[in-house]
């Protein structure tokens, strides 16, 4: 069976993803793709590639062009040539989906829902990859980053599809830490709206997030942040509030009333809305 060249059929660059592929005569697809990449150096075209490990030359090379610390770093060896992707992962496969169908949508690997291995897999390279982001610069930018943006919507969003008890309580442990619940507000939306028991004492936590300090979030006095601490504890208050709202009680009422007249509109706002929610569901 001849095989066809590998080509680069799809990059979304709203999402930083990739798929190199090639497609067989047997109508299968020998695919390559990437999420949440950085840097790029590759050919449109190629025939025959052997994925490897970076040398430390590789390393060493790439470093005058991108940053690699903490990053997946992939060799695509092609006609005896190096050439190279940054990312956040790399996965390969063979397939039989359609010429027209993709490995990726709007930002996610697509897995069957009903099959425990495959949302396993999934949710484990996400997490691998998350902690790839914890202890990279990226993490507690000292300046503007909109690539920190990006990484803190991508995992949300990809963390609040999880339906697993097991991956729910392996993420309600990963909100514990106050930054890791300010990026992920998505899910911690998502997880609260299930109403995980779990969440509810974080919830409670980060509604009086005014107790956060500085050294819990990562700031350092004398350097300047792009998230200051304030905006944080800010907006975890918001997040706190609008979860709480699916833990209806007498009690989590009137610690939202304390907040109906706060001199800012968007938490008086918040609490307001969610005291009207629990009202009807309690």
């Amino acid at each position: 069976m001849s095989k066809c060249p590998y080509r680069l059929c799809y990059f979304t660059w709203s999402h930083d993803q990739m798929l190199l592929r090639r497609r067989n005569e047997d109508d299968t697809n020998d695919d390559i793709f990437f999420e949440g990449i950085d840097y790029i150096e590759i050919p449109t075209m190629f025939d025959e590639v052997e994925v490897e490990k970076p040398t430390a030359s590789d390393l060493e090379y790439l470093k005058t062009r991108t940053e690699v610390d903490n990053k997946q770093v992939t060799v695509l060896k092609i006609n005896g040539k190096r050439y190279y992707v940054v990312s956040v992962s790399v996965k390969t496969e063979h397939n039989f989906l359609d010429v027209n169908e993709v490995s990726f949508f709007v930002g996610f690997v697509p897995v069957n829902p009903d099959d425990s291995e495959d949302m396993d897999l999934f949710f484990d390279m996400f997490m691998d990859g998350y902690d790839c982001f914890k202890h990279s610069e990226d993490y507690i930018p000292t300046k503007d980053k909109e690539d920190n943006i990006k990484i803190c919507a991508k995992y949300g969003s990809v963390f609040a599809r999880m339906k697993d008890k097991e991956h729910r309580l392996k993420l309600v442990s990963l909100l514990s830490d106050p930054r890791d619940a300010f990026y992920l507000s998505m899910a911690m939306e998502k997880l609260s709206s299930a109403g995980i028991p779990e969440m509810e004492p974080l919830l409670l936590r980060y509604l009086n997030s005014d107790d956060i300090t500085d050294a819990e979030l990562g700031i350092k006095d004398g350097a300047e942040y792009y998230f200051s601490g304030r905006f944080i504890r800010k907006n975890l208050k918001l997040s706190a509030m609008a979860g709480i709202k699916y833990y209806p009680s007498a009690k989590n009422i009137e610690l939202l009333k304390k907040y109906e007249n706060d001199e800012d509109i968007f938490i008086r706002y918040r609490a307001r809305k969610s005291i009207a929610y629990m009202s009807i569901k309690k």
